[in-house]
């Protein structure tokens, strides 16, 4: 039998030098948005589900304050793609590591989030943040929401999840919206019930009507517009292969659509001439943010002699803006965010305003 022998100064080291604990870590998601209209940057780091600011800096690292012994800092393209560093170790900008990144960008933008781990030692200080490094990083002429809006409406979750749909429940429910027939549906055992049905009342009629001003809100759909593609062990593209339509929609049943007034139409397809490109080990997929302006109508039961029958429950109608006014196009790297083709969400915080 073999023996091993262990001098006893060896033996003295080895009581004296236990193994370290590992040093206890949060994770924060760290946020670099570039504008490439003004050059300007700004990285912001957050708790993990983004509920909390903790810093920001208008540079591409974090390097003061609570950062000053764990730097954090970006080496990208203006469309991310690069390498984040943390306390002097670089990783790609990608989610095939151990630290994982997603990164969307557009012609005027790019966003990249990193879930890093840092020590819990890390005194992220509150009422520390730098001041905003931007007021707003707008996307097409900025009308509609930066990808800042978009991918923290995107990642959010429980019950601020975004609603996934696919194209072809997208399409049914457009085909419903224009095939729909109204009833009146007056009580039969009312007074304008009887009077109606006596004929009293003469013709009546379904009309949509805006409630006041329509309270109009910027509120796009988000719509997936290629096949995801898995770019391997070397750079890849992905081009959009087909045209979706994006018909108007309603949050519940109306007698007909109503353009309200506001620069909008029925419905608009939302193109395919637009590529992304991709790293090694990504997946790059093509989104269109396709504006749309919300505004609240109601339906109106009206007779030629009786006048205004019954005034229905107002409901919030959507529908595209004309030539695609606000719309734009953006690519979306990550397994988190890259769905099925023709996938969609609708945003439903954008800027108050009609088109």
């Amino acid at each position: 039998m073999k023996t091993i022998a262990i001098s006893a100064a060896a033996w003295a080291v080895a009581l004296a030098s236990p193994l370290a604990p590992a040093e206890a870590t949060r994770e924060l998601n760290i946020a670099l948005t570039f504008n490439k209209l003004t050059t300007q940057v700004s990285i912001e780091a957050y708790n993990a589900d983004r509920t909390e600011l903790l810093a920001r800096s208008c540079a591409f690292s974090l390097q003061d304050g609570a950062f000053k012994d764990f730097p954090i800092s970006f080496a990208v393209d203006d469309n991310g793609s690069g390498n984040i560093s943390v306390q002097g170790t670089a990783h790609p900008t990608n989610d095939d590591g151990p630290v994982v990144c997603d990164r969307l960008y557009s012609p005027t933008e790019s966003l990249v989030t990193c879930s890093v781990a840092v020590p819990a030692s890390v005194a992220l200080q509150d009422g520390a943040i730098a001041a905003e490094c931007f007021n707003k990083i707008g996307s097409n002429a900025g009308d509609g929401p930066g990808l800042a809006e978009v991918f923290k409406n995107m990642a959010a979750a429980g019950s601020d999840a975004p609603e996934i749909v696919s194209a072809a429940d997208a399409e049914a429910v457009f085909a419903q919206n224009i095939t729909a027939e109204e009833t009146f549906g007056l009580a039969p055992n009312s007074v304008l019930g009887k009077r109606q049905a006596s004929g009293e009342c003469g013709t009546a009629k379904i009309v949509t009507k805006l409630v006041g001003n329509g309270n109009p809100h910027q509120n796009p759909m988000n719509v997936q517009l290629s096949y995801p593609i898995d770019c391997g062990q070397g750079q890849c593209s992905v081009g959009a292969t087909e045209s979706f339509t994006v018909g108007w929609s309603v949050s519940a049943s109306i007698g007909s659509w109503l353009s309200g007034g506001f620069a909008v139409s029925q419905s608009i397809t939302t193109g395919n001439d637009y590529t992304c490109y991709g790293a090694k080990n990504e997946r790059v997929c093509v989104w269109k943010n396709q504006a749309q302006t919300a505004y609240t109508v109601r339906d109106i039961v009206q007779s030629s002699k009786c006048g205004v029958l019954q005034e229905r429950t107002p409901v919030v109608m959507w529908s595209p803006n004309s030539g695609g006014k606000g719309s734009y196009y953006y690519c979306v790297h990550g397994k988190n965010y890259c769905r099925n083709k023709g996938d969609r969400w609708l945003d439903k915080n954008g800027r108050a305003g009609g088109p």
